[in-house]
C-alpha cells in the first residue's frame, strides 16, 4: 500500500483544482505542504519550473496529481455511455471495469472485447457526450438512436 492511500485532501482544494484547471498547467496536491502546486506546460506556456521537476521526478510519492477537466469529462462519457446500455453482461461487465484505477484502459478493453467499440466511437465523435452529461446532470434519463 501506497502511503499517499491514506492521505487526506479536503474536498475544496480538490474542487479548486479542477476548476481552475487549464491545458497549460497539471496540478498535484504536494502532501508535504499540504498545498496545490501547478507545473506548466513548457510547449504551451514557454515557462518551466526546474525546481517542481525535479522535486516530482525525484519525490514521486510525495505528489497526488489532480484530475484534469479532460478526465473528468472523459470518465463522465464512459459512465454515461454504460448507463446507456440495455441491461445485461455487456452493461454489468463495463460497471466494473469503469470503477478505481486503470478505469480508462478497462473500458476500451471491454468495449473491443465485447465488440462494441464503433458504437462508443459514434456516441462519442457525435458529441452525444455533452448531451448526456447535461441530461444526466438534470437527473434525467437519456435514450440515444
Amino acid at each position: 500500500m501506497s502511503k499517499n492511500e491514506n492521505t487526506k485532501i479536503k474536498l475544496q482544494a480538490v474542487i479548486d483544482a479542477i476548476e481552475e484547471a487549464t491545458e497549460s498547467y497539471t496540478s498535484f496536491y504536494d502532501t508535504k505542504t499540504k498545498e496545490t502546486v501547478y507545473l506548466p506546460d513548457a510547449f504551451m506556456t514557454g515557462e518551466t519550473d526546474e525546481a517542481l521537476l525535479e522535486l516530482l521526478e525525484n519525490e514521486p510519492d510525495r505528489f497526488l496529481r489532480f484530475p484534469t477537466k479532460y478526465d473528468i469529462y472523459e470518465y463522465s462519457i464512459m459512465e454515461a455511455f454504460v448507463d446507456y446500455l440495455p441491461p445485461g453482461k455487456i452493461k454489468s461487465e463495463l460497471i466494473g471495469a469503469i470503477r478505481g484505477k486503470g478505469a480508462f484502459r478497462r473500458f476500451k478493453q471491454s468495449i473491443r472485447y465485447h465488440g462494441i467499440e464503433q458504437i462508443w466511437h459514434t456516441v462519442r465523435s457525435r458529441n452525444a457526450g455533452v448531451k448526456i452529461i447535461g441530461l444526466i446532470g438534470r437527473a434525467e434519463k437519456c435514450h440515444y438512436k
